[in-house]
């Protein structure tokens, strides 16, 4: 015989799981909630690929009105020295607002391989983040996947080399 107190307990769990869902539901959607595996053959979308010199890394934050937690993106210099794909020459400033992950605090200066959109370009229709500066490039990046900007010598940057072959 089930008591009153069983139901009551029962509905207690039951409004307790509606109200976390709800919450969970209609919270803002600051980080994926499901990460997409990495596809080196995005990297054909990317105006160009290169493997160059990073160095200036730094990450700026943006507050802007309405919003209590300010915006961060990363801004950084990256000299060329290989261009696999595309056209890319020069010193470039490159932005990242890496909306799938948090910024990095740093990044080592050195030799890294960047999949990027340049600004004189159409924006791809599906690009993680945002354009903060359209007047630099911005590192390719799927939504809820990793950005286009490997150490050189990591398998992931190998892996990018071989979808453009």
């Amino acid at each position: 015989m089930t008591s009153a107190w069983q139901i009551t307990r029962h509905s207690r769990w039951a409004i307790c799981a509606l109200v976390f869902l709800a919450l969970l539901w209609t919270s803002p959607a600051w980080a994926c909630r499901i990460n997409r595996p990495f596809d080196p053959a995005y990297a054909n979308e990317a105006d160009a690929v290169f493997i160059g010199h990073l160095s200036d890394y730094e990450v700026v934050e943006v507050r802007r009105p309405g919003l209590s937690v300010p915006l961060t993106y990363s801004r950084f210099r990256f000299e060329p020295t290989q261009v696999l794909s595309g056209d890319a020459s020069g010193s470039l400033t490159i932005t990242w607002s890496n909306s799938t992950y948090a910024q990095p605090a740093e990044m080592p200066d050195g030799l890294y391989l960047v999949a990027l959109h340049l600004p004189s370009a159409e924006p791809p229709v599906v690009l993680a983040g945002e354009w903060f500066e359209p007047d630099h490039a911005i590192v390719s990046q799927q939504p809820c996947s990793q950005a286009l900007l490997f150490p050189v010598d990591s398998e992931d940057a190998a892996r990018v080399r071989e979808s453009l072959d």
